[in-house]
């Protein structure tokens, strides 16, 4: 921003700026011109000043007070006083607004926060503002007359008041403004577009010093505490006369202004209580009181009932009771449908021998053997492994049961032979001297050779099955014979259980179906009884009864009954 400022006179001291009261047509011989300004005395009663009454709204354009904008660096400098009558919401002290009357500069006082805000628009186009909010500032809102400096600069917002620095803020340099509104005094800012107010104030000088220097020569001398008449030019108005010039004494002049506010004074008596104040509304219904004394029995006769009032609304539901004893455990549900079986799982470890069963049915009785001598006593082998399962063989012709029996008597002596014949060749094996030795009973011998094959016998009844034997040589296979009837159940073998084999894997999980439930348990006990819910709203009134009038002796019956006012 930079703009030419015309060369005036301030104090008695040329410099650059604008004397903005004249602007504003706020001197003698121009106020009177002025709608809702008067003159009044301003301090010292030697200087006037000029009330701006409510809604005075002072504007001028601003393309005749400063053509060519404002300059970079400035002071606004003020002398005014707020009125009992200033409004506590912000106003402009002092303010430019475009054609659409929105601010651009300006300083704001706020008379209830006691701050104050200067703002405009930098070289950017920002709108930026800075606040005051010092201690030293609420001096300004006390009714008094006070100086006030505004110090702008390309990078700083300073305040001084009554002389005296009070603040100082950064900012960015300003930019240009635009020349096409106005310049306002008081303006409210709460004020929207041309349905403006302003506030009422006084003020005795307000000029733009084109300098940032003219705050530090200003020595405050229009306020009475601080003038230093060795300092200050002499008062206007005033003259220098002797006892010889007197004159004679003049008419009495115009009463004087209000004086500057005084300190505050000493609380005052009480005083004298007030009329009476009109009667209070009905306060609400206070709480209830503690029942009185019982009263004595009166005589009344029975009015008609009341209308029932209506039903209160349902109290809220009270907090659960304490639980139940359990009920009786319901009966077994179904069983579900079996899932589908399991995966085999591994094969068990192989259990322990068995005991030995009981000696089966002697055979028949072979020839008498040569006696050989008692042998030691030989280790029991192992019993060898079992053999591999043959093939299937064909199906056999049908043959007789006694055919079948024939077959199986031979391979029967066969076998007995070959057992017999391995047992000689031991013995032959055996040393031909006797040896001293502890005699221990050998094993029961086999039995003997077989007699001749003598006749046919007729069938004896069905002998017990025996104990299956030790495994044969496995034979041809057979042709395949017809099936066979079906045995008997054998006996169950006697053998110690063997231990528990491991875990098979998991079978797929089966689908069971959800049984039937059970029978409900018995009801628990009652649990304790709930706190009460909320009242009901009150039902209408009844009828009103009849009551004896000497039943009523003693009673302020018809008295007037007292209230406070509040």
């Amino acid at each position: 921003a930079s703009a030419t400022c015309p060369l005036v006179v301030m104090d008695g001291n040329s410099l650059a700026g604008f004397k903005m009261m004249e602007i504003f047509g706020l001197v003698e011989k121009e106020y009177s011109l002025v709608d809702g300004v008067s003159m009044e005395p301003g301090t010292f009663n030697s200087y006037t000043c000029y009330r701006l009454h409510k809604d005075a709204m002072l504007s001028q354009p601003t393309k005749y007070i400063h053509p060519e904008g404002l300059p970079s660096d400035y002071t606004i400098s003020f002398l005014f006083r707020l009125l009992p009558e200033t409004p506590q919401e912000p106003f402009a002290l002092w303010e430019i607004l475009n054609k659409a009357y929105e601010p651009l500069v300006g300083i704001i006082l706020d008379n209830g926060g006691k701050t104050l805000t200067f703002f405009n628009y930098d070289y950017k186009g920002d709108f930026q503002t800075v606040t005051f909010e010092e201690p030293e500032m609420k001096a300004l809102f006390h009714g008094s007359f006070h100086k006030l400096h505004v110090i702008i600069s390309k990078t700083t917002a300073k305040v001084v008041i009554d002389c005296k620095p009070v603040g100082e803020k950064e900012i960015n340099a300003a930019g240009n403004i635009t020349i096409d509104g106005v310049e306002m005094l008081g303006r409210m800012v709460r004020s929207r577009g041309q349905r403006d107010s302003s506030a009422p104030f006084q003020l005795q000088k307000f000029d733009i010093a084109c300098t940032t220097s003219w705050a530090n020569k200003d020595k405050c001398c229009e306020l009475p505490g601080l003038r230093k008449e060795e300092n200050c030019p002499a008062l206007p108005h005033a003259c220098s006369c002797n006892e010889d010039s007197k004159g004679p004494a003049g008419p009495p002049g115009p009463p004087g202004g209000p004086g500057i506010r005084g300190p505050r004074g000493e609380r005052g008596d009480a005083g004298p209580p007030g009329p009476e104040g009109p009667r209070g509304d009905n306060g609400p219904q206070g709480p209830s009181g503690p029942p009185g004394p019982q009263g004595p029995s009166g005589h009344s006769i029975q009015g008609p009932p009341g209308l029932s009032g209506e039903k209160g609304e349902k109290g809220d539901n009270g907090p659960p009771g304490i639980q139940g004893i359990p009920g009786a455990p319901g009966s077994a549900g179904r069983d579900g449908t079996p899932g589908p079986r399991g995966l085999p799982g591994k094969d068990g470890e192989t259990g322990p021998q068995g005991s030995s069963g009981p000696i089966g049915v002697p055979g028949a009785p072979g020839s008498p053997g040569s006696s050989g001598t008692t042998g030691p006593q030989g280790d029991l082998g192992p019993p060898g492994p079992p053999g591999t399962k043959g093939d299937k063989g064909e199906r056999g012709d049908v043959q007789s049961q006694a055919m079948v029996r024939s077959l199986a008597r031979q391979v029967c002596e066969q076998l007995i032979q070959s057992h017999m014949a391995r047992y000689n060749s031991l013995l032959n094996q055996a040393p031909s001297q006797p040896v001293a030795v502890r005699a221990i009973p050998g094993p029961r011998g086999e039995p003997g050779r077989p007699g001749a094959q003598g006749r046919q016998g007729e069938q004896g009844p069905t002998g017990r099955p025996g104990f299956p034997g030790n495994p044969g040589i496995p034979g041809t296979p057979g042709a395949r014979g017809l099936p066979g009837e079906k045995g008997e159940k054998g006996n169950t073998g006697t053998g110690t259980q063997g231990p528990r084999g491991p875990p098979g894997p998991p079978g797929p999980q089966g689908e069971g179906r959800t049984g039937s439930p059970g029978q409900p348990g018995t009801q628990g006990l009652r649990g304790p009884l709930g706190p009460a819910g909320p009242p009901g709203s009150r039902g209408p009134a009844g009828a009103p009864g009849y009551c004896d009038a000497s039943s009523c002796a003693g009673y302020s019956v018809g008295g007037q009954v007292q209230y406070n006012d509040y």
